[in-house]
């Protein structure tokens, strides 16, 4: 059933994703900056490391809207399940949380405000504690998916509310910073030649978010597994984004990285760009599925999920195609635009 209220919930775990990664990956790649002895590497990772905040920002903006929205229009009431694994998110849970988390949800806003504000008016003091501040970021976002949804108690079911947030980060929230990254540097071959060595890093990433989903799921199982139609579908895109990631992950890493080699920089086959898009729709909207299935309760059959499954992996693989056409991704130049 899709209602107002739940779609509202998805764009809080949608928006709290996407700021946990960009803090997340801001802070790695600063770190990189300042540890690096090559001053050229050094300075196309800071360059790289200032690319998502416009990403940041959305993030933070469609969490607090959606926080606020839910906090103050509608009253919580709905049950949340994951991976066919339904467990019943409570009015109390719902409260208990958008209580809980107030404080830390004004934290993060005034920290986003603050790092704006040093961002274009303290240069040299953003240069020195910005892995301070996204470090901070991240840490607020972790305290915020721990208590999304409060229970009351520090118990199994609360450790499972909070990795089954926590999860997205590594998961959605990094799936989507790789994809923004590909685009935005899709121009600038200095970045994109210290982005895409960095590609193997992000894999680990994402495969660590989903065993963090499965060892959720280990804590309720007993008391929430419910074979049914969702159920299977969901077993089916996790098992799609495991051949996905096994199957392609390694040699499109390969490729990218062979392709911004100084010495010989190797091009990308026609075939190998449509791998590429096609693999990277795949992921995201497994991702976006797993997410969005999660907040609603769906009275459809296997082949109806799997249907509307296909028909959005088709057009995010378009529009992969119609921005790749505009920006000229695999072209390669000799300096940076």
């Amino acid at each position: 059933m899709l209602d107002s209220q739940s779609f509202v919930r998805f764009l809080m775990q949608l928006g709290l994703a996407i700021t946990g990664a960009t803090s997340l990956w801001s802070f790695v790649l600063y770190y990189l900056a300042r540890k690096s002895k090559d001053k050229m590497r050094a300075e196309n990772l800071w360059k790289l490391a200032n690319l998502p905040f416009p990403l940041f920002v959305a993030g933070v903006l469609l969490f607090v809207g959606s926080w606020v929205l839910l906090e103050n229009i509608f009253s919580p009431a709905l049950s949340s399940a994951h991976e066919g694994i339904a467990v019943k998110a409570t009015e109390d849970y719902i409260r208990n949380g958008l209580a809980a988390t107030a404080p830390f949800v004004s934290l993060l806003i005034f920290c986003v405000l603050f790092i704006a504000w040093v961002r274009r008016a303290r240069k040299k003091f953003f240069k020195k504690y910005n892995i301070l501040l996204f470090g901070l970021c991240f840490a607020l976002v972790s305290v915020i998916a721990s208590l999304i949804l409060f229970v009351d108690s520090f118990n199994t079911l609360q450790i499972f509310y909070f990795l089954h947030h926590w999860h997205s980060i590594f998961t959605l929230g990094t799936v989507i910073v790789v994809d923004y990254f590909f685009f935005r540097t899709a121009k600038h071959q200095p970045i994109k030649a210290v982005l895409y060595p960095l590609f193997p890093l992000f894999s680990i990433v994402i495969w660590s978010g989903l065993g963090i989903d499965f060892l959720s799921n280990l804590l309720i199982f007993e008391e929430a597994f419910t074979v049914n139609s969702k159920f299977l579908f969901v077993q089916t895109v996790i098992a799609i984004i495991i051949l996905n990631g096994t199957l392609l992950s390694q040699r499109i890493n390969d490729k990218l990285i062979k392709s911004v080699e100084l010495t010989n920089p190797l091009p990308v086959s026609q075939k190998m760009q449509n791998v590429f898009g096609f693999s990277g729709s795949v992921s995201i909207i497994s991702w976006l599925t797993i997410t969005f299935v999660d907040v609603f309760t769906f009275n459809l059959k296997y082949w109806q999920f799997s249907a509307y499954y296909l028909l959005a992996i088709i057009f995010a693989f378009v529009i992969h195609l119609l921005m790749r056409k505009r920006l000229d991704v695999f072209q390669v130049h000799k300096t940076a635009q």
